[in-house]
């Protein structure tokens, strides 16, 4: 596994790194992404670590605090192994469930420091240009989140009234029929880059990430360990001139990137 240098600091991780938010879902929706499994989530984050990867990314409000706990789990005993990277910012009732915002000096101080972590994809670019300028210029490393477009750009997710009751992506603006439509252009562009590579789609939606910039460490995030090799493999993957102007080509995904609750809460 390729290695990188995230920020101006000096800490090094490997090139992908694992999301674990799937392995527990989020505070009130625990099956966002489908029915969990502790056991098989484990395995995963010790997989990970074989393989190479050593960037592990959760986050309080996963569970609340169930999904840090878990990668806990994981790492005894391989601690010194991995790299942890985890996020605040929610204030939580007693019930697990969250209830408003809380970045107040204090809350900051009970949390750790971070880098920058945002959304960044081909199904999600508003972070090109002065944002990643300004990372740039002060050495700030990126973590892009939700590289594979919530799984769209996998080619497997189906619209979102075809989705399970629980599955967050029902009430994504961007999984509706009509923007859906519209958004399988961008898929359809990995879709032949993929093929000429002999690759899946996922491979090469990571790959174009990796091509940014070697200060761009993504996070996709799986629950499964077959995901995660697949996922992992796309750093062997080179694209070609002629493949990043395909992909380049598509622009922007149509809808918003989150329900109107979701989006008061972002680029504030």
């Amino acid at each position: 596994m390729q290695r990188r240098r995230l920020g101006a600091q000096g800490l090094e991780v490997s090139a992908l790194g694992l999301g674990t938010m799937g392995m527990t879902g989020v505070a009130g929706m625990a099956d966002m992404y489908g029915p969990a499994d502790d056991a098989e989530g484990i395995a995963t984050i010790q997989r990970a670590l074989d393989i190479g990867v050593n960037f592990f990314d959760t986050a309080e409000v996963y569970g609340p605090y169930r999904n840090e706990e878990l990668v806990g789990r994981a790492l005894a005993g391989r601690r010194q192994q991995a790299v942890i990277a985890t996020k605040f910012g929610f204030k939580f009732t007693t019930d697990g469930r969250i209830d408003g915002l809380d970045s107040r000096p204090e809350n900051v101080r009970r949390a750790l420091d971070g880098a920058l972590q945002s959304e960044y994809s081909l199904w999600e670019r508003n972070i090109e240009g002065a944002v990643i300028d300004t990372c740039r210029e002060l050495g700030i490393g990126i973590v892009p989140y939700s590289p594979l477009g919530r799984g769209f750009l996998t080619g497997t997710i189906p619209m979102a009234d075809e989705l399970p009751g629980k599955d967050y992506r029902r009430h994504d603006p961007r999984f509706q029929r009509d923007n859906y439509a519209r958004n399988a252009r961008v898929l359809g562009a990995v879709q032949a880059v993929a093929r000429r590579h002999t690759a899946p789609a996922s491979q090469i939606a990571l790959a174009w990430l990796l091509q940014q910039g070697d200060d761009i460490v993504p996070i996709p995030g799986t629950k499964r360990r077959s995901y995660l090799e697949s996922n992992a493999a796309a750093t062997a993957v080179q694209l070609r001139a002629d493949d990043l102007a395909t992909l380049n080509a598509v622009g922007a995904a149509a809808g918003a990137r989150y329900t109107e609750r979701g989006m008061a809460t972002i680029d504030r």
